[in-house]
């Protein structure tokens, strides 16, 4: 990229200061962005949410074992 500038500077209406300079960028390391995903990489949004509920069910038995039902008792355990 190249950058050209040039400052004037005209408070001396008789006798301006002019300043000009141009600045060169070059990148040497520059970060590679990842490829974006094929479309075999990509679901619909019916199998993301089947993944959620399955991943959900899962976890809740963990903690409560299969029944989910209401035992009837106002009891917090």
């Amino acid at each position: 990229m190249k950058m050209k500038v040039k400052l004037t500077d005209t408070k001396d209406k008789e006798n301006p200061e002019t300043m000009a300079f141009t600045i060169t960028m070059k990148t040497t390391d520059s970060a590679k962005l990842p490829k974006f995903p094929a479309a075999s990489d990509v679901i619909s949004t019916t199998e993301l949410q089947k993944i959620i509920e399955e991943a959900t069910s899962s976890y809740y038995k963990s903690l409560y074992g299969d029944s989910l039902t209401d035992t009837g008792t106002d009891e917090i355990q």
